[in-house]
């Protein structure tokens, strides 16, 4: 590609920064090693229970019949190796695309059938692999800031954040398939990415083939699609889907690449649902929910009362005495869900309870302060028009589906912020240009900079302490 072409990127490269005399390879590298090692810590040490939404039990199973829950679903296709051939609606579970259950009772099938491993330690090691999963995923996550020109001290601030979010955590250890969706979603992107910069047809095809595993793991890897969708518009804008190197046709060149697009990630995306929709006459998209705590909701609370700006109450209490008081806000529910879990670090402590809303308060200022920064560099001529339309259209669309997600599905569990983790990339993005402006920056920059910084790396300390050491 020709230097001229070179200059149409997400954004130049910054110049490499030392930090304490180390160049930030090496401290990225630090950084990313000692969050999955513990991660790996946390989820031998939380079992695979931990997190159990719909979990199910891994009981004898009568011929033709299936239990509930994720184990359900994978001892059912273990030991029958097929399809489920009755309606996914009348049993929890079955109705969820079916790609993280498959992989599982693959593995089933090696270990605990052919190598005569015990099933319980197939099963530790296989909620183990999600802590895999997230750490590529974060590692995607960190491809496509450095194709936004990040490098040196607000690169590695970005990651620091990322390893030691909680949420990450917490998402690595659950036995669902919420870890290999992020991973399937964040390659999609990154890939995204590299289509609008190099042109080559390869990278558009993973991008659909991602975004269809994402979709045949879990429904919420449809979070990402307005974020690819604005990408492709701008391709089409800047006519970036034409190599001038090739001699074809023009309109040869138009189709080839989003024909490519829709066509494999239409499969991927649709094939289960169609599958159920023909077979059983199942609603396309159909979710079911336990709905033990529908009436908690249901009826009590408006709309406006769900989506609006939560209370100090609402943010301050820890969900110990409350007795589901404080729980319908959809904001202050999805940023105390992705801090603490009551199932891996017991709340009744005084140091976990003081540390949890520690890292709440810290996990509010730093939202307050990404989007501050992130609206900074939208406004400036910092952030490029790929980068502003990149970030905000995903950001906005993501957020607004989580929005009616959880207005649609009115429980508590459907709150919860592992079913969009891709959504922090994009104010992070922001944030991490703001601070990269160098000669550019103005003094409220270098405040804001210098003070995300600091309480980055303060969440990062409170957050590894906290799971690694008060840990079930």
């Amino acid at each position: 590609m020709s230097p001229k072409h070179d200059t149409i990127a997400f954004m130049d490269d910054n110049t490499t920064k030392r930090i304490l005399g180390f160049p930030d390879e090496f401290w990225i590298a630090f950084v990313i090693m000692i969050g999955f090692f513990l991660k790996i810590i946390f989820d031998i040490s939380t079992g695979y229970t931990f997190q159990a939404r719909n979990l199910g039990m891994w009981t004898y199973l009568e011929p033709g019949q299936a239990h509930e829950g994720t184990l359900g679903v994978i001892q059912y296709l273990f030991e029958n190796h097929r399809l489920p051939d009755f309606d996914p609606r009348t049993v929890s579970g079955f109705e969820s695309p079916p790609l993280f259950h498959i992989l599982c009772a693959l593995f089933l099938d090696l270990f605990h059938r052919a190598a005569g491993w015990k099933i319980g330690t197939c099963l530790h090691t296989l909620q183990c692999f999600n802590a895999i999963f997230v750490t590529a995923g974060s590692l995607s996550e960190i491809g496509i800031l450095r194709k936004c020109g990040l490098v040196g001290r607000e690169l590695v601030a970005s990651i620091l954040f990322m390893t030691f979010f909680p949420a990450f955590y917490i998402m690595g250890a659950s036995f669902s398939a919420e870890a290999m969706c992020f991973m399937f979603c964040t390659f999609a992107l990154n890939n995204a990415i590299t289509w609008y910069r190099t042109k080559e047809l390869r990278h558009i095809t993973r991008t659909a083939v991602f975004f269809g595993l994402g979709m045949s793991t879990s429904y919420a890897a449809s979070a990402i699609l307005p974020a690819v969708l604005s990408v492709m518009v701008l391709a089409v804008r800047d006519k970036r889907f034409v190599r001038k190197t090739l001699k074809a046709p023009y309109k040869k060149f138009f189709r080839a690449p989003f024909t490519r697009f829709f066509i494999i990630a239409g499969i991927g995306a649709l094939w289960w649902p169609v599958y159920n929709f023909i077979r059983f006459g199942v609603p396309l998209f159909y979710r079911k929910f336990s709905y033990e705590s529908w009436e908690m909701l249901k009826g009590k609370y408006s709309g406006w009362m769900r989506i609006r700006i939560p209370s100090i109450n609402e943010f301050s209490d820890l969900q110990i005495d409350s007795g589901g008081k404080y729980l319908y806000n959809i904001w202050a529910q999805t940023l105390k869900t992705s801090i603490f879990d009551y199932n891996a670090i017991n709340m009744e402590l005084r140091p976990t309870y003081i540390m949890a809303g520690l890292l709440l308060f810290m996990n509010i200022l730093l939202c307050l302060l990404f989007h501050v920064m992130w609206i900074r560099s939208l406004m400036g001529h910092r952030m490029k028009r790929e980068v502003k339309v990149f970030t905000g259209v995903g950001y906005l669309g993501a957020l607004i589906g989580y929005a009616v997600f959880c207005l649609r599905n009115p429980i508590v569990s459907a709150m919860n912020f592992c079913f969009i983790p891709t959504i922090i990339l994009y104010p992070i993005t922001g944030m991490a240009i703001c601070g990269a402006a160098g000669r550019n920056a103005t003094g409220l920059d270098r405040i804001l900079t210098r003070v995300c910084n600091w309480v980055i790396v303060i969440f990062a300390v409170v957050a590894a302490f906290l799971f690694g050491y008060y840990a079930a």
